[in-house]
């Protein structure tokens, strides 16, 4: 599993340390640390939880995006077959 830019970011934007994030959702700083470097994945609820409180999906905060000529493929844009 690879870092999770996306969890550290929203955790320092809003000012949060890994400990105080672990507070809320019920977790030490080392699970913290370890859903943030990729050591670790974290449980559907805890995903919920993470993605209610900075409010954005479970799927931007956890999944990559799609690569582009994929979303494309889905307004009808045939570049994904060539």
């Amino acid at each position: 599993m690879k870092k999770n830019v996306r969890l550290i970011q929203l955790r320092e934007q809003h000012e949060l340390t890994q400990k105080a994030l672990g507070d809320i959702i019920e977790r030490n700083k080392q699970t913290v640390y370890a859903y943030e470097t990729g050591r670790k994945s974290p449980g559907d609820l805890i995903k919920k939880t993470l993605a209610d409180f900075f409010g954005v999906t479970v799927d931007y905060l956890f999944f990559e995006q799609l690569p582009e000529r994929m979303e494309g493929q889905n307004n009808g844009d045939k570049s994904f077959n060539k």
